[in-house]
């Protein structure tokens, strides 16, 4: 769209739709906005212009993908593990070569995971990884572009309970989850330390991920109300308010009530689960 969404057209990226293909995340070069870099389940794809021609970079089904919030060469990308094992990719020349970034990183019993990036302090990197059994597995955090991480929570270690923020359970008791389906992470562009992550239910840290709090579920208790099921968490780059995407629409967290409220108001958005038809 070049009319602010009043009208669309295809790009050169366009599939059938028998050829099961998916576009998980796209994000637009901040000093060159023709410049796009798409994650799908075939790879990294990268546009030099605005979407007319694309170049794959990487193959496999790639989830996320960022850019260094102060130098868009630098680009990070998240390999989920049905291509074979969850991995994260680091690019330093604007997509051309990729390298895998390991040191600190679990390897083995993994679904998929997430990247988080923050302005307030470029060189940090997260990783919010889910196990095998689409539950939390643990986060992970870099304070050098990726080349090291370290263990902020490890839910995987047996002496810790409650720390399943992918589960259903609001006090994070569940086993298992559906980080298949609903999982995403946000970080605060103004403070390093402040974490949003979403499963089923949505949690916040304020110690840069080493403990969680219920932040919103569907539920009644000490809780924001929000639907579950969460898809996207993005701060707003002009007031840095964040906005979460989920099952139930889309909510806007007020900083005046200190809440979360629905805005999907106008939305032509339902879920229908059964019909009944009349003999």
């Amino acid at each position: 769209s070049i009319d602010g969404g009043n009208s669309w057209n295809t790009t050169g990226l366009s599939y059938n739709v028998s050829q099961y293909k998916r576009i998980n995340k796209i994000i637009i070069n901040p000093n060159y906005p023709d410049s796009l870099v798409v994650a799908t389940n075939n790879g990294i794809t990268i546009s030099p212009d605005a979407g007319a021609s694309w170049n794959s970079t990487l193959t496999g089904r790639m989830r996320d993908v960022k850019f260094k919030p102060d130098n868009p060469s630098v680009i990070y990308a998240a390999l989920d593990a049905s291509s074979g094992a969850s991995k994260i990719y680091r690019s330093t020349n604007a997509g051309a070569g990729w390298a895998i970034l390991n040191s600190g990183l679990p390897s083995g019993g993994l679904d998929r995971i997430l990247i988080g990036v923050t302005a307030a302090n470029p060189e940090v990197v997260y990783a919010l990884i889910a196990k095998s059994d689409a539950g939390f597995y643990g986060f992970y955090k870099s304070v050098d572009s990726g080349d090291n991480f370290t263990t902020q929570i490890d839910c995987s270690n047996p002496s810790l309970t409650g720390c399943n923020i992918l589960g259903r359970d609001t006090d994070g008791t569940a086993t298992g989850g559906q980080s298949w389906y609903d999982m995403t992470l946000a970080v605060s562009p103004l403070d390093e330390n402040i974490v949003y992550a979403g499963g089923i239910n949505l949690w916040k840290s304020t110690n840069g991920g080493q403990n969680w709090n219920i932040e919103a579920s569907s539920g009644s208790g000490n809780y924001a109300y929000m639907h579950v099921d969460h898809h996207a968490l993005e701060y707003n780059a002009i007031n840095n308010i964040l906005y979460a995407g989920n099952d139930g629409g889309i909510y806007k967290y007020l900083d005046n009530l200190n809440t979360w409220t629905d805005i999907s108001d106008g939305l032509e958005i339902s879920q229908f689960y059964r019909l009944g038809l009349s003999k």
